[in-house]
């Protein structure tokens, strides 16, 4: 604090807080030139890296289609990240995945898909085809080709995901779920309702036994599974399961 208050005095950085408060500072270029030089002198750079990684990382959610309250913070970082990619790692792979799911909750598709598809090579690369954070990866990319409507190119991207997931975390968990419900979706948007029916029903299992029948996540596969029933005109299938949806969704 010493040193900060010490760099304000001389206009070398300012308190430039982020608008929902958070702290933060704008530093002078030559400022960052001296921390920069004295890192890689002293090899402090490395950790320096890993701290800067886990706070972006805690600051882009995980699911940005669903957190529109994070993204002023995340506008103001993303030019930082943009500019600097970091080392090829794990988590610099799931922090692009982040920031590309950011843009992709506010249909920026352009600004999305490098970021998309930078995240799955790295991720590719250092931690192999079938791990989970692949299978994110994969689900992610596909999400911004069906967000498009290009149905085939996000098929197989849909298929490999739900394929490492049922292989690494088992066919009950809830991110296999998630997996099956999205390739559902784009069945039914190609006119496979049997196949489309059978994917949401097995996501609806799942839900109900893992997560609970009251849960808002189970609540939309019953009104994806009912909403499909709607559309084959089995009315009546539809209408208990929406009548099994909790009043409180």
């Amino acid at each position: 604090m010493e040193a900060l208050a010490m760099l304000a005095e001389v206009s070398l950085l300012k308190h430039d807080p982020f608008e929902d408060g958070t702290p933060a500072i704008t530093v002078h270029r030559l400022v960052q030139a001296v921390a920069r030089a004295r890192s890689e002198a002293n090899d402090s750079a490395r950790g320096a890296v890993g701290q800067l990684i886990a706070r972006l990382l805690a600051s882009y959610p995980g699911d940005g289609y669903s957190n529109p309250e994070s993204w002023p913070l995340c506008a103001k970082l993303t030019p930082h990240l943009l500019a600097w990619r970091g080392p090829e790692d794990a988590s610099v792979s799931e922090l692009l995945g982040r920031a590309g799911t950011h843009f992709l909750g506010r249909a920026a598709y352009s600004q999305a898909a490098p970021l998309l598809r930078d995240a799955l090579t790295m991720g590719e690369k250092v931690l192999g085809p079938e791990h989970p954070l692949t299978a994110t990866n994969l689900n992610n990319l596909g999400r911004l080709l069906y967000d498009q409507d290009e149905l085939s190119g996000a098929r197989p991207l849909y298929e490999r995901a739900l394929a490492i997931h049922e292989k690494v975390l088992g066919p009950e968990h809830p991110l296999t779920a998630g997996c099956l419900n999205n390739l559902a979706l784009l069945l039914r948007d190609q006119s496979d309702f049997a196949g489309a029916r059978q994917l949401f029903e097995r996501a609806l299992a799942i839900r109900e036994k893992v997560l609970g029948p009251e849960h808002p996540t189970t609540a939309m596969s019953l009104g994806n599974l009912a909403l499909l029933l709607w559309d084959q005109s089995d009315f009546a299938g539809a209408r208990q399961l929406f009548e099994r949806v909790p009043r409180r969704c």
